[in-house]
């Protein structure tokens, strides 16, 4: 399993350095390649879920891997936090200094509909 993610973002990042001449150019890339390739899961799940009691182990553990970047990488679905977490591992493992952060918004989901169009 590990060896299949190391791979998996290896070839990300291959793929997205193709053409890249500035960390500015793969950080774009790998923006692009996340937005284009994974979809998202606006079900979600909510972390509260891991705790709570009414849910089996083998249950909890089916969510503790639906919410993780593994999940994203290897399902090509996930949520706002896998894209994030995704997002700065890539950036990461090119060598590009970032910081992850991340809350919640008030703003209704509604509302909130700006989607990526590749100029963003």
């Amino acid at each position: 399993m590990v060896e299949e993610f190391k791979q998996k973002i290896e070839s990300i990042l291959k793929k997205c350095a193709d053409g890249a001449v500035t960390d500015v150019d793969l950080a774009k890339n790998l923006f692009g390649y996340l937005v284009e390739k994974f979809q998202y899961n606006y079900k979600g799940l909510d972390e509260s879920m891991l705790s709570d009691a009414k849910y089996t182990a083998k249950e909890r553990l089916k969510i503790f891997r639906e919410m993780s970047i593994y999940q994203l990488f290897m399902k090509n679905t996930g949520g706002c936090k896998q894209f994030s977490y995704a997002y700065s591992l890539l950036l990461d493992q090119a060598g590009i200094p970032s910081l992850l952060i991340y809350g919640d918004s008030n703003v209704p989901f509604e509302s909130n509909n700006l989607m990526y169009d590749g100029k963003t």
